[in-house]
């Protein structure tokens, strides 16, 4: 008799369970956002010049991934870049409407063919929810730096990593109340 299933059903059935405890009272919003990746630099300590980059937003299964784009000098481009388009629901008190943080990792990727392993050369972590704004959408030009892969997060040389230049657009889609389990 094989276990494993009915194990794997429990714990996805507590987590479940977790979600809506911890939801319990607040208000579920959608957002979308989108992602204009334009450009990063710095790339002197990271990345060899001709080589293909990408940017990847990442959180548990939702992925938004830029097109490869190849390093000159020390710095790369997507000039006509489409946009990426994440979809997600932030919860906020009925009383006070602040979000609960929306964490998402913000990754520069070397290696984006099919060809080997895409490597990590720098990430940071962004907050959707301080872009959220239910009475209006919003378009926000971003400059976000990445931490080289290696470096410890906490520390003096942070600005020596590299600089991601994108546009965020973050949009109300609607409101709806988390149901109970």
């Amino acid at each position: 008799v094989d276990y494993f299933p009915l194990m794997a059903a429990s714990e996805s059935a507590l987590q479940r369970m977790k979600k809506s405890l911890i939801h319990q009272n607040r208000a579920a919003f959608v957002f979308q956002y989108s992602f204009i990746i334009h450009s990063i630099s710095g790339l002197e300590t990271v990345a060899l010049d001709g080589s293909p980059v990408c940017i990847k937003l990442v959180r548990h299964k939702k992925v938004a991934q830029s097109t490869p784009a190849k390093v000159v000098g020390t710095s790369a481009s997507w000039p006509e870049a489409e946009p990426r388009v994440i979809t997600c629901t932030l919860y906020a008190s009925q009383k006070n409407r602040i979000f609960s943080d929306k964490m998402f990792t913000v990754l520069l990727m070397t290696n984006p063919s099919d060809v080997g392993s895409p490597v990590e050369l720098a990430s940071t972590e962004l907050n959707l929810a301080q872009f959220a704004r239910v009475d209006e959408a919003r378009c926000e030009p971003l400059t976000i730096v990445l931490v080289p892969t290696g470096r410890k997060s906490a520390g003096s040389d942070l600005q020596d990593g590299p600089a991601l230049r994108l546009t965020l657009h973050a949009a109300f889609l609607n409101e709806m109340f988390y149901r109970q389990w």
